[in-house]
């Protein structure tokens, strides 16, 4: 069992994702709505030879490359250039799991557990809950499985001292983190792992601390391409302020959920309406991870490894003290500890859902177990019993419970006592392990632990046929025949994101069928792939006042929309009648029940228009729906209105970074180009530079005088030429450092 451990991971592994391999695909959540639109997209730029840097296809257009989520700059990105979006998020998912896998095997192996212990620590974690309904969202599977990676990388670094092999793994783990889009976990993942580092270092902390600081400058500096214009997006979006306590922490880890990360088999995913009565959860977004996939098994292995005298103290104290920190974290406002790190650690009020954090609890928990492990193969049968026996009574107590409460607490009681009379029933095979023999035990153990993390995790993993996604959505050649399309038109979805899901719903055939739904509506950015224009708010860096534009109901449908160029829509088909009463024009329906609408009396992409003051008395917004056509609205305009302007603008070029316009004008006036005022935007009349202007609120214009005139529009992502230069000089020096040999002996006493 010790010489084939790995390879018995690796099977498992491969066994348990067996449908990847066999053409299938992942599908839910953000895989769909943003993850392979994303990479369709870098795919298509790369091939082109063109940089992502905008995205013309959600809101009125948005910076691509700046939205670190995008992942535009992650090394496993670039193959989308030449393999379909969906394989390429099956590689990032399966890629993710093998090196959670390995990093929890080094880590474990580390601080002396046996192979097989350690085998058990990576198949608990790699194939746990948590990472398996992050399969949903590749940047926080990606975050959460690279964590044990760091956590190996700075724990060595501190007990044996710095070298070249493990600061690259520190900063290359880390990076990876950064640069697939995590930079909340990359910052807290990467914070822990230091101060984990630190607890271990004992009289080494000098030489430590220094390695690290060197580590957290190059990683700043190698990453600089992506940190500096993500920065740039921050300080100009919603988010520039940060988030209300009350919406970072949503997704807090809810106490009731504390027993499915030590019990096998108990799944969130209980009868309609338990979430919202007991959590507090909103219908649509009940969990943040619909599976935290404990095991009985690994909690007993857990505490033996606390308690195992074999094991240094410190050892044992560091990972227990990180287990506690990492779930104080995760309870989010459930905890006081997250609410002390809202307030004093610089720019975390910018990020949202203290659950994420829960991997800071599962890795030392597991690595924990590892330690255990040699305690368990010893034969003795009396603290499993006892846990048994105490297991036992806790489910016939929770069973009895469960009908003497509501119907939602008694489904929640119920599933706890099912789960504990799982684990008793585990427990109680592993108490027979004595009498066996010694090279038997430890299969049979990774055997328990394999199946209570099979029954904790399989019913967050669903996949469905690769196929499902090669052709086109149907609405898209009808939507086109509408005028719909790059440069031409916009369409909206309504009411697509009120059609929401129970419990009962999830990682089901109801799910994949509101996924099509939610496909044929170009929900999200869907429309991406096919050229089709959604003024949807899937991104987080959107300016301020986008979300009061798009949120405003009935005026935003009537008035908004059409002054935005948006010219049809998508909605359920029980929705229609409501739709012709406004005047909209039915154009079909499809299989899903997704209604196609036409509206009437649309603006134009790119016009010609007579600017207007803002005036006080009245919203910006109210004067936006009531602009008469012709005209435009110009912040500080101070001049009297001007006449009507006469002549025609026409896009002659129409692309994400560059936008041309033949503008013939009869009389001085605004051109007005319907797409997203955006820092980072310039414009050149004639072949001069002449100032951009912000008009109707959130659009761009510039002033042109009468006469025959070409406007060009240009997009360089702020921060992106700076953040490339010092990438490359971080490159340059991180090579030179690996190449001299003096900072390693100085940083390594040991060497």
């Amino acid at each position: 069992m010790e010489r084939v451990a790995p390879l018995v991971v690796a099977l498992v592994l491969a066994g348990f994702y067996a449908p990847l391999w066999l053409g299938q695909q992942l599908y839910r959540r953000d895989t769909w709505r943003m993850m392979v639109p994303c990479r369709a997209y870098v795919g298509e730029r790369l091939r082109a030879g063109e940089f992502p840097s905008w995205f013309p296809y959600e809101s009125l257009g948005s910076p691509f490359h700046a939205q670190a989520v995008c992942g535009v700059l992650h090394p496993l990105t670039w193959l989308s250039a030449w393999l379909r979006p969906e394989l390429v998020i099956t590689l990032q998912s399966l890629c993710a799991v093998a090196l959670a896998a390995w990093g929890t095997w080094r880590l474990a192996r580390l601080f002396g557990a046996q192979r097989g212990g350690s085998a058990a620590a990576a198949v608990a974690y790699a194939l746990g809950g948590y990472l398996t309904s992050e399969t949903a969202n590749i940047v926080y599977l990606w975050g959460a499985a690279v964590l044990p990676l760091q956590l190996y990388a700075f724990g060595r670094a501190a007990l044996r001292g710095w070298d070249r092999a493990h600061f690259a793994l520190a900063l290359g783990a880390s990076a990876s983190t950064l640069l697939i889009g995590d930079i909340q976990g990359t910052y807290l993942f990467t914070l822990a792992a230091g101060l984990f580092g630190l607890a271990l270092a004992a009289g080494r902390w000098r030489s430590y601390l220094a390695g690290c600081a060197m580590c957290a400058v190059l990683l700043a500096g190698v990453c600089a391409a992506q940190l500096l214009p993500t920065w740039k997006l921050l300080q100009s979006s919603a988010r520039a302020g940060g988030v209300s306590w009350e919406d970072a922490t949503y997704w807090s880890l809810h106490p009731l959920r504390l027993p499915e990360l030590l019990l096998p088999g108990l799944s969130p995913l209980g009868a309609p309406g338990r979430a919202q009565a007991l959590f507090g959860s909103v219908p649509g977004y009940l969990y943040w991870a619909e599976a935290l996939g404990g095991s009985a098994l690994v909690s007993f292995l857990a505490v033996l490894g606390l308690l195992h005298p074999g094991v240094s103290r410190r050892v044992r104290g560091v990972l227990a003290g990180l287990a506690l920190v990492g779930l104080l974290l995760a309870l989010g406002r459930y905890g006081g500890l997250y609410r002390l790190a809202f307030a004093v650690l610089p720019l975390l009020n910018s990020f949202r859902w203290p659950e994420k954090l829960v991997p800071l609890f599962l890795v030392p928990w597991a690595v924990l177990a590892a330690l255990g492990w040699s305690r368990a193969l010893e034969g003795r049968w009396r603290p499993a019993a006892f846990a048994t026996g105490g297991l036992g009574l806790l489910a016939l107590g929770a069973l009895a419970a469960s009908g003497a409460f509501s119907a939602q607490w008694g489904d929640y009681l119920g599933d706890v006592g099912l789960s504990l009379a799982f684990g008793a029933g585990v427990l109680g095979l592993s108490a027979l392990l004595a009498r066996v023999g010694v090279g038997l035990r430890g299969p049979i153990l990774l055997g328990l632990v394999l199946l209570e993390t099979a029954a904790s995790s399989l019913p967050a993993l669903d996949v469905r046929p690769l196929d499902d996604s090669a052709s086109p959505p149907v609405t898209v050649e009808p939507l086109r025949a509408m005028g719909v399309g790059l440069g031409k038109r916009r369409v909206m979805n309504l009411g697509i994101g009120t059609l929401l899901l129970d419990e009962s719903g999830l990682a089901t055939e109801a799910e994949r069928h509101r996924v099509d739904i939610e496909r044929d509506a170009m929900l999200a950015l869907m429309g991406g792939p096919y050229g089709i224009e959604v003024p949807d708010l899937y991104f987080q860096g959107h300016p301020p006042l986008l979300p009061e534009l798009f949120g405003a109901g009935l005026q935003w449908v009537q008035a908004l929309a059409p002054r935005l160029n948006v010219g049809a829509a998508l909605t359920l088909e029980s929705y229609g009648p409501d739709l012709v009463g406004l005047g909209f024009q039915p154009r079909g329906q499809t299989s899903t029940g997704v209604a196609l609408f036409e509206l009437p009396q649309v603006w134009p992409r790119a016009y010609l228009a007579a600017p207007r003051a803002l005036v006080p008395g009245s919203t910006p917004r109210d004067q936006l729906a009531a602009l008469e056509r012709g005209t435009v609205l110009v912040p500080g305009w101070a001049e009297p209105p001007g006449p009507p302007v006469t002549g025609s603008a026409r896009i002659t070029a129409y692309a994400p970074e560059e936008v041309r316009v033949a503008v013939q004008a009869d009389a001085p006036g605004v051109l007005v180009l319907n797409d997203l005022h955006s820092p980072g935007w310039s414009a050149t009349l004639g072949g001069t530079p002449t100032p951009l202007l912000g008009v109707n609120l959130v659009v761009r214009g510039v002033r042109v005088p009468a006469g025959t005139h070409e406007v060009v529009f240009r997009y360089e992502a702020p921060g992106l030429s700076t953040g490339l230069a010092l990438s490359a000089l971080s490159l340059v020096l991180l090579a030179l450092l690996l190449l001299w040999r003096w900072p390693w002996r100085q940083l390594c006493p040991m060497s």
